[in-house]
């Protein structure tokens, strides 16, 4: 998750100042226009090309689509109870369930490929990572640090657990063992602000953002943390990394120009603008066919969960339709 959930930050580089305060989000600042354009070249929404693989890094696995015989869901928070609490609800928006009750707030829901949901709750003063199952029960508190822990996410065998953590005095990537929290360790091990990793579906590798360029851009590093490298090198700040199922796409969310929906290629390549709306669009996650994405938007007035073509943003739905602030989906693997 970009710390945007949790913090106001400074955007650096880009000539815009921001404040962000959650991620059902008051833009707190003026948004100033971002100078300069991005290093790559940017695709217009259509056809992907086919792609020749063998030009990506070796170490990369693309893993084919496989149908779950179970249903999908999407994973959500909602204040429609009051605070903010986890949801669940299919993939056209019915059959919606509430699956944490709790006087503090809980965020960022995070799905393993057993069912089983990693989250971010306030509940014992600061924020923390927690495990529960796919109906809310078996509740496992994962780390108990002073400073503040969040934005998990799962190695795809549904061991691990890399998250953001501020132990370190600025914000860095660890990762830990999921079922009792055990082996914590920091893997991204820079000097600058280091966050929101996302596991890609083959395990070879966790995308995350990084400010180390003096904006944020999206970067690639291997599992272990090893050969950390910039994929999206754009002057405006580039956050939230989704991966598609087959690990070959990563989807993002860009200043460039409003705040939207793009995606790329795993090596940065084909920068594509997905959603074009001068409202907020941010926290794109992939259905498990690869063919939608889902994320966030305040297009009308309030934050709701939407959903649109992963090949072209068209076929926009919007699935909440609540007048309470909707946010941080998560859809199932």
């Amino acid at each position: 998750m970009d710390t945007t959930r949790f913090h106001n930050i400074k955007a650096k580089g880009a000539c815009r100042t921001i404040e962000v305060l959650s991620l059902i989000g008051l833009i707190l600042g003026a948004l100033l226009l971002l100078v300069g354009q991005p290093h790559l070249p940017l695709a217009e929404a259509g056809p992907w090309p086919t792609t020749n693989r063998s030009t990506f890094p070796s170490t990369m696995i693309y893993l084919p689509l496989v149908s779950r015989s179970l249903p999908s869901l999407i994973a959500f928070v909602s204040k429609r109870d009051g605070n903010q609490e986890i949801y669940v609800m299919g993939p056209d928006g019915g059959n919606v369930r509430r699956l944490t009750e709790d006087s503090g707030d809980d965020l960022s829901p995070s799905w393993s490929s057993s069912d089983f949901l990693a989250f971010t709750s306030n509940r014992d003063g600061d924020l923390e990572i927690y495990r529960m199952n796919a109906t809310g029960g078996d509740l496992i508190q994962l780390t108990h640090n002073d400073d503040r822990d969040y934005d998990p996410t799962w190695s795809p065998d549904g061991t691990m657990i890399a998250f953001t953590s501020e132990r370190d005095d600025h914000r860095q990537i660890f990762v830990m063992n999921a079922d009792d929290g055990s082996d914590q360790h920091n893997i991204s091990n820079s000097g600058a602000n280091d966050w929101d990793p996302a596991w890609s579906p083959d395990g070879q590798h966790i995308a995350f953002v990084s400010d180390r360029d003096g904006n944020w851009e999206i970067y690639v590093m291997n599992a272990d943390g090893s050969d950390q490298h910039n994929i999206s090198n754009c002057k405006a700040n580039d956050f939230a990394p989704s991966w598609s199922p087959d690990s070959s796409r990563i989807a993002f969310v860009s200043q460039r120009d409003d705040f939207d929906i793009y995606a790329m290629y795993a090596d940065g390549r084909y920068q594509t603008r997905l959603t074009n709306d001068p409202a907020m669009d941010t926290r794109p996650t992939w259905s498990p066919d690869g063919d939608k994405i889902a994320f966030m938007s305040n297009r009308d007035g309030n934050w709701e969960i939407y959903v649109m073509d992963a090949e072209d943003g068209e076929d926009l739905i919007n699935l909440t339709n609540d007048p309470a602030d909707d946010v941080d989906p998560a859809w199932s693997l």
